[in-house]
């Protein structure tokens, strides 16, 4: 009957916008899952944040499992913005904690190569909605030369740079832009350690011919940081 029913399913409000029907046993806690697969993207990637940056080592560990978990549940839908957003940014952070946690250089650059290699995949399905999937496939680039560098692999972190700002420079988004704008300065700053300092101030001159008139802060502050290089190359600091 429908009393029956009704006494039978409870249902839980889940945001944003999510409806789960669950057939409970009883009103305890016990009846829900530890882990509820079914939330939407946004949400579970919105949680899983809140674990890396609760600062609490037990939900960091269980958020990294949490992102693990995402790419396992959306990897076969990468060819649809939100799924592939989700679990771009989770790849990247993985390898940032490989990177600075696990002091794992190799994994890093796995993890971020593989970001890349679904992005070509699955780019031509992304249409004019993927500014917030090329700036995770940028910060995977910019992440990916940084390591490269912290290796003491000066040439191929230059060469990574390249390849970003090759694809992405004529990107006009902000976030993208931003990530194009640090490649150049760590490339500026690679070839000053190389001894290349003619083609560092060149590098200096086109960054500022290219953002000098963003007002965003991120990239304002790559402009700024970039004038006083440019000034203590030129003196000869």
């Amino acid at each position: 009957t429908r009393s029956d029913m009704e006494q039978q399913t409870k249902i839980y409000i889940l945001p944003p916008n999510q409806r789960l029907t669950l057939h409970a046993l009883s009103d305890t806690k016990e009846a829900l899952p530890d882990v509820i697969p079914w939330r939407g993207v946004h949400e579970r990637l919105a949680l899983a944040m809140e674990g890396i940056t609760s600062g609490r080592p037990d939900q960091f560990a269980t958020a990294i499992a949490e992102f693990q978990r995402m790419e396992h549940d959306y990897g076969h839908e990468l060819d649809q913005p939100e799924p592939a957003t989700a679990v771009f940014t989770s790849m990247n952070i993985r390898a940032d904690n490989a990177y600075s946690i696990e002091s794992d250089s190799g994994k890093a650059i796995s993890i971020l190569d593989k970001i890349l290699v679904l992005f070509d995949r699955h780019r031509t399905s992304y249409g004019n909605g993927d500014a917030p999937i090329v700036e995770q496939v940028a910060k995977a680039m910019f992440n990916k030369g940084f390591t490269m560098g912290s290796m003491g692999k000066g040439e191929e972190e230059i060469a990574v740079y390249d390849d970003l700002v090759q694809r992405f420079a004529l990107r006009d988004e902000s976030g993208i832009a931003e990530w194009v704008a640090k490649a150049m300065s760590n490339k500026g700053i690679m070839l000053k350690s190389m001894g290349s300092h003619t083609e560092a101030i060149a590098i200096c001159n086109e960054i500022e011919l290219r953002f000098g008139k963003r007002k965003e802060h991120g990239i304002a502050e790559v402009v700024d940081f970039t004038k006083k290089f440019k000034e203590d190359l030129s003196t000869g600091k």
